[in-house]
């Protein structure tokens, strides 16, 4: 993966606290509660948990052939952009998704690699 911004070679800022996790350039935030009876709270949840992991509209395919993703917010190092080689990408996204997907996305990666 290749960052793109302001800033090239800044290092990575870690977020550290309670019910926070940082790894691998993946952050996950746990620090949200909504209570069982609260009908809306709990629609919000699910549909924020539901969303894509990747709007589609931030994703173009360069003419070499790999991914550019344009980020929502700059980071705090001044990176606005990043680029992947395609399985690379998914390989990532594997990571979000979980194992439900894990077989699907493997599955893509080949098709991939031999192209």
């Amino acid at each position: 993966m290749l960052q793109l911004g302001r800033v090239p070679g800044a290092p990575w800022v870690t977020a550290t606290g309670s019910r926070q996790a940082h790894l691998e350039g993946f952050d996950l935030y746990a620090n949200v509660a909504v209570a069982a009876n609260n009908r809306d709270g709990l629609e919000q949840l699910a549909r924020y948990v539901l969303r894509p992991p990747i709007a589609q509209d931030r994703l173009t395919r360069t003419a070499d052939g790999r991914v550019f993703l344009t980020l929502k917010a700059e980071w705090s190092d001044g990176t606005t952009a990043l680029l992947f080689d395609p399985v690379e990408l998914l390989e990532r996204l594997e990571v979000l998704l979980g194992t439900s997907l894990q077989m699907q996305i493997g599955d893509m990666k080949a098709l991939f690699r031999e192209r």
